[in-house]
This record gives structure tokens, C-alpha cells and sequence, in this order.
């Protein structure tokens, strides 16, 4: 269980651990180093030693363990549905499209019915283990309403959800899996490198719940979009794995996803700045202020 939530987790968790190993590599301070891993260590595992110690202290079993039982069923249901999502894209993309129509005040009305009718039938109190099989099939169809409640609420809608009349950035986008290269990309580079325009790079996957942040609250002020009209936007799908991407991934040092690189309009990739994970707008437009403009004459 370890080594698989380490593997799916490795998408957040990569960049605050790479973070913590470069500035390591780069003070080359044993002490300061294994300090700091330690304590990241600690974050990570101390949780698990306080339930450790504490659960033993808990009252013995009775209904309301059966109870508690159901609840953390239900989740990790949910949880293997999730990974079902993330893992194969028709699932994927027959979940996003449900997650679509019931987006915004719909979807919080038809998950609060679902999650009541799924209590109601017995998704929690009901048991599996009493042999009764009409009690079953009750809390069978209400832990499936009970799932479908929270894959409503917990599945990120494809589309911003901005103002109706905000202006939308405009993008360029490259899907490797489609391109089989990395041509149009570089040819994307090199048009703006030629009109002496700066290069925003966002790359992001379906299944990046931060990236679907960075789309519904941060790329739709206006702010941020006027601001992002010098450069040249790009939207890198990592959806799905393809060598040509993994070469992206190396070229522009993305440990994980959302990751937004810039590139100046000498065509220089930048180290700094480069956002990892959610910033709100205004954060992020003093990280696209730090890329400068004109710094080139343009190719005629």
C-alpha cells in the first residue's frame, strides 16, 4: 500500500521534496541536509505514530464501529474509483463529462440528494454481514449513491468557471501522444523567440486536481490575463505518458504537475521563476512579473 500511495502521491509530493533535495544539492551541508529530510520525514510520519498510539485507546468494537467501518468503506470506494479515473481515460472521460453537466449549483443539489437517499437506504448504518439479503441490496445501491454523490462533488470540471464575460487567455496547446515529436513545440518556441515575445509554459493533466485550480481561479481573472498577453501561452498535456513528454519533462526540469516554466525571448529557459502547484492571481502575477519583455531585437 506503501509503495502504490507513494507512486500516486509522487505527482504533489514530488515538488516539495525536490525543492528540499535542491536546495540540499546546492548548500552541500550534510547536517543541514539530513536535518531537513528528517523533518520532512517527520511531517509525513508523525500522524501515523499519533494514530498508532492512540487507537489502542479507543472503546472496544460495537454498532457504532460498524458504523465508522462503512464511513471509511465508502472512502476508499471512492479513492479506487479515483485511481480507475486517473489511470484509464475512457473512465476518465465518461467521469469529466458526467462532472461537467452536473458542475455549479446543479451538482451540489443532485450530490446533497444522492448522499442523503444513499444514507437513507443504508449505506452506513446497513450491514453486509448479517445475512439478510434485502438489507444487502439496500446498502448496496446506497453506497453506490453515496460514491456517485462524492465523485460529483469531488470530480474538478474541465472548463473554467470564470466571470460569463471574462476575456480567455489565449492558448497554444501541444498533446505528445498526438504529435509523436516535439516539432510543433519548438516551432512554437521559435515564432515567438522571432517577434521577441517571452514563453509561458503551463503543463498539466486531467487528472491534476491543482491544475484544474490554476484553471478555474487563477487563469480566469482578468488580471492575470492582461498580464499574459506579452507572452506566448503554451498548455503541455501530460495526460498521458509519451517519451516526447518525458524529454519535455528533463528539458524543462518539471519534477510534477501543475508546473508553469518560463522562457525568456532570447529563447533561454528560465530557472526562476517557475511555479509549482497553485498560486492564486495575485501571486502568480508577481511571478510573471519577474520574465521580462524586449530584451531582443526581432527576427524580421
Amino acid at each position: 500500500m506503501g509503495a502504490v500511495s507513494g507512486f500516486l502521491a509522487a505527482p504533489c509530493t514530488g515538488p516539495v521534496l525536490s525543492g528540499v533535495l535542491t536546495f540540499v544539492a546546492t548548500t552541500k551541508d550534510p547536517v543541514l541536509g539530513g536535518g531537513l529530510l528528517f523533518i520532512y520525514a517527520l511531517g509525513i510520519g508523525v500522524p501515523f505514530f499519533v494514530i498508532g498510539v492512540f487507537l489502542v485507546r479507543l472503546p472496544k468494537g460495537g454498532v457504532w464501529m460498524e458504523w465508522v467501518k462503512s464511513v471509511f468503506g465508502v472512502a476508499l470506494v471512492f479513492l479506487a474509483l479515483g485511481y480507475w479515473r486517473d489511470g484509464l481515460p475512457p473512465i476518465r472521460t465518461a467521469i469529466m463529462a458526467v462532472a461537467n453537466v452536473f458542475a455549479g449549483p446543479l451538482g451540489i443539489a443532485v450530490a446533497s440528494v444522492l448522499a442523503l437517499v444513499g444514507v437513507a437506504l443504508g449505506a452506513i448504518h446497513l450491514s453486509f454481514k448479517d445475512g439478510s439479503r434485502p438489507e444487502a441490496v439496500l446498502k448496496g445501491f446506497g453506497v453506490a449513491a453515496l460514491v456517485l454523490a462524492l465523485v460529483l462533488r469531488m470530480t474538478p470540471a474541465s472548463e473554467p468557471s470564470g466571470p460569463a464575460n471574462a476575456r480567455p487567455m489565449a492558448w497554444a496547446s501541444f498533446k505528445a501522444d498526438v504529435a509523436q515529436s516535439a516539432e510543433p513545440f519548438d516551432a512554437l518556441l521559435a515564432k515567438a523567440r522571432a517577434s521577441c515575445k517571452p514563453v509561458m509554459i503551463d503543463f498539466f493533466a486531467e487528472w491534476c486536481a491543482a491544475c484544474k485550480e490554476l484553471d478555474q481561479h487563477t487563469y480566469t481573472s482578468a488580471a492575470v490575463v492582461t498580464e499574459t498577453d506579452r507572452f506566448v501561452n503554451i498548455k503541455v498535456d501530460g495526460t498521458n505518458d509519451h517519451e516526447v513528454l518525458d524529454g519535455l519533462y528533463e528539458r524543462f526540469g518539471v519534477k510534477g504537475l501543475p508546473t508553469v516554466a518560463f522562457v525568456d525571448p532570447r529563447g533561454t529557459v528560465l530557472q526562476e521563476p517557475k511555479v509549482t502547484g497553485f498560486l492564486p492571481p495575485e501571486q502568480f502575477i508577481a511571478e510573471l512579473k519577474k520574465v521580462h519583455s524586449g530584451e531582443c531585437s526581432p527576427t524580421p
